[in-house]
This record gives structure tokens, C-alpha cells and sequence, in this order.
């Protein structure tokens, strides 16, 4: 006989769920799995990486999220919009 269990995570301030991992793989912070058999869930915790720039340009994540999971290596790239400097050859 299956039953389901209602999982529900409850992050802390200035943190969030991006998804779960495992048996449940939803996108939301509350889930519903049916226990048929053993499982694993695990809740991804994260949180924003708020980028700023002075002038022109933009900064790119690598890889591109709105969350970043815990202990995730994130790569910052400084991205010019126009050309800053003029070759030594023109």
C-alpha cells in the first residue's frame, strides 16, 4: 500500500529552495512524494549572487542562475558593452 508524504522546506532568511534533488525533483518548495518503496529527497538550499558594475558593461555568472547552491563554484566574468581602449596599431 503507498503512502504520500508532503515534504516542506523551510529555509532560513536570505536563503532559498531552487529545487530538490533525489525522489523529488520539483521546483517548489513544497512537494509531495508517494512512498512505494525506499527513497531519497534532498532539499537544495541557495541563494542569489547579486552582481553590480560601475559604467558600461555587465557581469556574467557561469553557470547562469537566479540561485546558486551552497559550496557551487561560480565563475564571474566582467563583460565591456563598448570598446574601452583603441589597438596601438590603428
Amino acid at each position: 500500500m503507498a503512502v504520500f508524504v508532503n515534504l516542506t522546506a523551510t529555509p532560513a532568511s536570505l536563503v532559498d529552495l531552487p529545487r530538490w534533488n533525489g525522489d523529488a525533483i520539483e521546483v517548489i518548495q513544497n512537494t509531495a512524494i508517494t512512498m512505494d518503496r525506499t527513497k531519497r529527497v534532498q532539499g537544495i538550499f541557495g541563494t542569489p549572487l547579486p552582481t553590480a558594475t560601475i559604467g558600461d558593461g555587465r557581469v556574467q555568472t557561469d553557470p547562469a542562475a537566479a540561485l546558486f547552491p551552497f559550496a557551487l563554484d561560480v565563475r564571474l566574468t566582467g563583460i565591456p558593452r563598448r570598446k574601452l581602449f583603441r589597438p596601438l596599431d590603428e
